[in-house]
């Protein structure tokens, strides 16, 4: 985005390479920064932010060159020095936000903390009404498993196929997508959870009880266990997109017993439609 503005900029212009060596030169450096081979989670080279603070350099030389002062928006750094955790925060956020973020708690209990989800279950009203004497040790444990699983789960940069942590999430990528984004993240994969606990029962890998629980507790948390989009016909590419997402290999987490999951490589689609047909 950054450089196509520049590239937008330069264009509109009229300048030429003989007009504005500087300009073009600069914009050529952009094209052709490291910050394109190091930036993102799977490929980090230790110096990111000196790529970032260089790749934005060379941008801000393009409008300089043309005698404009660059956008404000390119003193933003591309690559975070800090990442701010503040419970104030929390204070912030709507309702629907504020629920949203249970589930992704609900998520990482299933698979990793059978006496967190316990203490979700427990505290679910309480969380609901945003009293943060309950919130925030749920809040704190599920960071905690989260980066857990990222530094200590054998592929820090979700190389391989398997990827717990992305359990509910087929189904939550496609719904945000159909629903043209006004359904919330968290409420996507609240959606998912749903139709992979249900289908995961039907299918002998979940314990029915255990995901009867889990949709009540995702119920009493104000998260929502289906969507009318779930009927799209396309709702079922959301597989397809997934198992590229995992690098070519359907790899599909479903919860085998309360805090740990075991994974399916081929799917029912007959059965899963059911799932999706009826509410949890």
């Amino acid at each position: 985005l950054l450089l196509g503005q520049a590239r937008d900029f330069l264009d509109q212009s009229g300048a030429t390479p003989e007009t504005a060596p500087a300009a073009f030169e600069a914009l050529y450096m952009a094209e052709g920064s490291d910050w394109f081979w190091w930036f993102g989670a799977d490929q980090d080279s230790g110096n990111d932010d000196e790529f970032d603070h260089l790749f934005r350099l060379h941008l801000k030389n393009v409008y300089r060159g043309l005698g404009t002062i660059p956008p404000g928006e390119l003193n933003r750094h591309i690559v975070p020095h800090a990442v701010v955790c503040d419970e104030t925060l929390l204070a912030t956020l709507s309702d629907e936000h504020w629920r949203s973020g249970f589930s992704e708690v609900v998520k990482v209990a299933l698979l990793r903390d059978a006496s967190l989800f316990e203490e979700v279950e427990r505290r679910a009203d309480e969380v609901r009404e945003r009293e943060l004497e309950a919130a925030l040790p749920l809040i704190r444990r599920s960071a905690e498993l989260h980066l857990s699983q990222i530094v200590a789960g054998g592929d820090p940069f979700e190389l391989g196929s398997g990827r717990p942590l992305d359990f509910g999430h087929w189904i939550a990528h496609r719904l945000e997508v159909l629903s043209d984004f006004s359904l919330t993240h968290g409420h996507a994969v609240s959606v998912g959870m749903a139709v992979d606990l249900a289908y995961g029962a039907r299918l002998g890998v979940t314990p029915p009880a255990l995901a009867a629980r889990a949709t009540s507790v995702l119920e009493r948390l104000g998260l929502p266990l289906w969507h009318p989009r779930l009927a799209h016909p396309g709702l079922l590419q959301g597989l397809e997109d997934f198992r590229q997402h995992l690098g070519g290999k359907l790899c599909l987490p479903l919860i085998e017993e309360l805090g740990r999951e075991t994974t399916v490589d081929e799917v029912d689609r007959e059965l899963l439609t059911e799932c999706l047909a009826v509410p949890a």
